[in-house]
């Protein structure tokens, strides 16, 4: 994104200059066998990508090699029937009073709302 901006929705995707990537996304879940008679088994979603997409599927049992996630929740803030719409500035941006404007903004309009998070798993290897 350059710096000063300010198109927000007349986007054109410019194919020789896109690099695209695989990308799956699996909800997994303990084995049966693991857990207490009673209890439900807990599940994670894990994200897959490149060249380890495919490598599992449906049914498999499989051990995955990553990094733990924490993510937050952005649909939860979004009133129902409304537009889920952020002011993300690009970082390192100075303004006319020199402060630098990082991270996401717009979420005054929101009201005090709390923000939930959930974990994904960025799997490296299958």
């Amino acid at each position: 994104m350059t710096p000063g901006c300010d198109n927000t929705s007349k986007w054109e995707l410019v194919m020789q200059n896109s690099i695209f990537t695989d990308f799956q996304k699996l909800r997994v879940q303990e084995d049966s066998k693991d857990i207490p008679p009673g209890s439900m088994p807990r599940s994670v979603e894990i994200v897959l990508r490149n060249e380890i997409v495919d490598r599992a599927k449906p049914g498999d049992k499989a051990v995955f090699i990553g990094s733990l996630v924490v993510v937050p929740e952005i649909s939860s803030l979004v009133r129902p029937g409304e537009k889920a719409i952020l002011n993300a500035k690009a970082e390192g941006v100075r303004t006319k009073n020199n402060i630098s404007n990082d991270g996401v903004t717009g979420l005054k309009s929101l009201g005090q709302r709390e923000l939930n998070y959930r974990m994904i798993f960025l799997a490296n290897n299958v």
